[in-house]
């Protein structure tokens, strides 16, 4: 549910005019891969292969690209094909077509009629199919990633599989970064070793935004799905140096389980991430105890930054 709302926003961004691309530095065979290592467990439990075959250089991955933008897109396709696939395999690759990037994700699930292709891409609407509304149909991520794609100067498609199935492409600018360039932002952490940071997010593709955005600090991130859940394992792991908070939250909400942290641990910093950004929000965030309030979709140079500055960081 809270995903659908974080899509709406997205949409009321997108409609207002307010979307903007931040390039930097990707690997995107990195990426890919971290894609599908993220959904190589729910693939084994489905029992069906999940293969990641990026077909490009390592020299040649290294692009100037919106990385958060991308992995969301690729991310989304990703989680569509498990969830219409019931046996079978998903098939992740990536190559260079002249001066673009390809990426496919196909699947040999139960397919989408292309009579469909103009109406899947719009805001709000779903397939009409039984099979559709039974696993709660494609819903508006797929006009959300359109819109991202669009504005990064590239195309999303699909097309019948051979047999079955169906396949998506994804298509953006192929920009080589220089070489001397260092990938996003790698800091050095002096005289501090083994940090681990707490990301509290009952979203997936949101911890691994996140988690694809700190990849670039040598940081250990952990995973709570809920509020009550990370405060269990502020109070198990004691080398827990900060936690990213999201607000809303099932079985117990951002703010609350901030509390209960801060009771405990009063200067373990603790920084609010959510995409629910209404009056009067950041108030209630800084007075349950949160030290920063960051509002959704988070750049890269923002919550690096942020995550620097509270665990003292120096590059």
């Amino acid at each position: 549910m809270l995903g659908i709302i974080e899509d709406i926003i997205n949409v009321s961004t997108i409609q207002t005019g307010q979307l903007e691309v931040h390039p930097v530095k990707t690997n995107v065979n990195r990426l890919l891969q971290r894609v599908c290592e993220r959904y190589g467990t729910r693939a084994g439990i489905k029992e069906i292969q999940l293969e990641c075959r990026p077909l490009i250089s390592d020299q040649d991955a290294l692009v100037m690209t919106d990385e958060i933008k991308l992995c969301h897109v690729i991310n989304h396709l990703v989680d569509n094909a498990l969830k219409f696939t019931d046996k079978g395999s998903v098939d992740v690759t990536s190559c260079i077509v002249e001066n673009r990037i390809r990426f496919c994700v196909s699947d040999t699930g139960i397919g989408i009629d292309t009579s469909d292709s103009d109406l899947i891409f719009r805001h709000f609407h779903q397939s009409e199919t039984g099979l559709s509304k039974k696993r709660g149909g494609l819903g508006i991520g797929l006009s959300v990633s359109r819109s991202f794609i669009e504005a990064m100067g590239g195309a999303i498609w699909f097309e019948k599989g051979d047999d079955a199935g169906t396949r998506f492409y994804v298509e953006i600018p192929w920009q080589p970064a220089s070489e001397n360039e260092e990938v996003k932002t790698t800091l050095n952490i002096k005289g501090k070793e083994n940090l681990k940071v707490l990301v509290a997010e009952d979203e997936e593709s949101n911890f691994f935004l996140m988690q694809e955005i700190l990849s670039g600090l040598d940081l250990e991130i952990l995973h709570a799905w809920n509020g009550k859940q990370a405060v269990d394992m502020v109070s198990q792991n004691s080398g827990i140096s900060l936690v990213l908070m999201d607000i809303k939250m099932p079985i117990m909400g951002g703010l609350e389980a901030t509390e209960q942290i801060k009771k405990k641990y009063p200067d373990l910093p603790v920084i609010a991430v959510t995409a629910h950004a209404l009056s009067g929000d950041k108030e209630r965030a800084l007075e349950a105890g949160c030290d920063e309030y960051m509002t959704k979709p988070v750049s890269v140079s923002a919550l690096t930054g942020a995550v620097s500055r509270h665990l003292g960081i120096v590059s």
